[in-house]
């Protein structure tokens, strides 16, 4: 095979395997995982403006939930991203070096941001005991 059918070859099964894996992950013998998927989906649209958390603190602990995920999705793109420099450097020590300083932030960035969701986590658990 030459390269380009090789290479294909590749990226079809990486992409197969994300699209399998939620499968394997939803896996219920009873119902099809598409079908459950979709009620949650449903129970989320029809009940979003339905929160338990409508105090201060539970709205407050949501925004940090959100901006937490979302800052946690970019290092794993970041990590993804420097695994792609890394297996594409061909050998070039500078590339490589700049994969291993991008994996290096992005797991450190990691670490920050558990480690400010669980700070959070306990102080608006702690301020929602003392309001109530």
């Amino acid at each position: 095979m030459n390269k380009l059918t090789n290479k294909l070859l590749r990226i079809g099964a990486v992409v197969g395997g994300f699209v399998a894996a939620p499968l394997a992950v939803l896996a219920v013998p009873t119902q099809n995982p598409f079908t459950a998927g979709q009620g949650y989906v449903n129970a989320i649209g029809t009940t979003a403006h339905v929160t338990a958390n409508s105090d201060l603190p539970g709205m407050i602990g949501s925004i940090i939930n959100i901006a937490l995920s979302f800052i946690g999705i970019i290092l794993l793109g970041l990590i993804l991203y420097a695994g792609f420099i890394w297996m594409t450097a061909g050998g070039e020590e500078d590339k490589v070096k700049k994969a291993q300083d991008y994996i290096k932030n992005a797991v450190i960035g990691l670490i920050i941001v558990m480690a400010s969701f669980a700070i959070s986590s306990f102080v608006l658990t702690r301020l929602s005991e003392v309001i109530t």
